[in-house]
């Protein structure tokens, strides 16, 4: 860590057990026990100045499932929580925002009230502050 510029902060974020270390403070070690899949676990976190500096891991759509409860509602199922939606957006094919969210970051699972649209093909436009949005196809009922 001694090549990396003093006010940069590392920090190590552990996806299976959700918590976030700084690495310049606290060290962080753990033993294989038996060869598994890749699942993601580990990210890096590299800021200045409180600003995170790179990007959280891409969101995209084997990252999460989006689907339509029998109340209707959106069910939004993250598999990482190093992704920190703050916003969620309903749009139309045309791109027209229908609906927005204002969301609670660190979250694995949301549940979106849409009020009104119809039967059909929409796009969910996932986001956080300081990194691109993504949208996914959705069928709603």
């Amino acid at each position: 860590l001694s090549l990396f510029n003093e006010s940069l902060r590392i920090s190590l974020i552990d996806s299976l057990n959700y918590f976030e270390r700084d690495l310049k403070t606290q060290a962080y070690s753990f033993m294989v026990t038996e060869r598994g899949k890749d699942t993601g676990r580990f990210y890096l976190k590299l800021w200045e100045g409180g600003q995170t500096t790179i990007a959280q891991p891409e969101l995209n759509q084997a990252s999460l499932s989006v689907f339509q409860n029998r109340q209707g509602e959106i069910e939004v199922n993250l598999k990482n929580l190093a992704y920190e939606i703050n916003e969620a957006r309903l749009l139309d094919l045309n791109g027209q925002v229908l609906e927005s969210w204002k969301l609670v970051g660190n979250q694995s699972h949301f549940s979106l009230k849409p009020l009104k649209v119809h039967r059909g093909l929409y796009l969910l436009s996932l986001g956080s502050k300081g990194a691109d949005s993504r949208s996914f196809k959705i069928y709603l009922r």
